[in-house]
């Protein structure tokens, strides 16, 4: 299958109906003179194989991976020893759990710092990592920490990503800060430019995927 979809690409012409084509010769190749490839050395398969997962690997896509999310190019690093060293499915299945050991761990990381400025008053606090609903809680225990009067900013420049439930709680404890005489201050245009930055570094990484394969 990973030969075909090389040969697919690189000698087949593009359109869909090579692409079928190539399926049904193979497969009535297989079905009906499977004689034929008994003859043929398991060695040579397997080189082929391997000769076709090489040129699948494209270095530049690793490249701006790595420049991009270096924890993501270590997946596929990783992915990729695996499969070279033991089997495609045992590769690929280690991908898959690294992935998701990833995915859990960036969205059930969140910092939170508070800084107090003496003289005037003021109370910064630094969020860093995933807001989401997991570090709920958290969050809601800084806040409550704080001065009923105070003036609070809220930076959220180093936020990888927040979800609607901790929006809601700081729109709610806002409500309810200045109605003890407190204020609450969100920068939002840095919330939207790091989201815009996040859209176009993971459209970057498609496209390079998609040439990739």
């Amino acid at each position: 299958e990973i030969y075909q979809c090389d040969w697919s690409s690189d000698v087949c012409s593009s359109d869909l109906l090579s692409t079928v084509l190539h399926g049904v010769w193979i497969l009535a190749f297989i079905s009906f003179f499977p004689h034929v490839l008994r003859m043929i050395p398991v060695a040579s398969l397997a080189a082929i194989l391997v000769y076709a997962g090489i040129n699948l690997v494209k270095l530049g896509f690793l490249r701006n991976l790595w420049s991009k999310d270096k924890m993501e190019a270590g997946v596929y690093s990783v992915t990729l020893i695996m499969v070279v060293s033991t089997d495609v499915l045992t590769g690929i299945g280690v991908g898959v759990i690294l992935a998701l050991i990833r995915l859990l761990y960036n969205f059930s990381t969140l910092e939170i710092t508070v800084e107090e400025n003496m003289m005037t008053g003021k109370i910064d606090v630094f969020l860093r990592g995933a807001a989401t609903f997991i570090k709920l809680p958290a969050l809601a225990d800084a806040l409550e920490q704080l001065r009923p009067d105070a003036q609070v900013q809220v930076h959220l420049q180093e936020l990888t990503y927040i979800d609607h439930a901790c929006l809601d709680l700081l729109e709610n404890w806002r409500k309810q800060h200045q109605s003890t005489g407190g204020d609450l201050i969100m920068d939002w245009s840095a919330l939207q430019t790091l989201f815009r930055k996040k859209t176009t570094g993971h459209s970057a990484i498609t496209s390079n995927f998609k040439a990739a394969i």
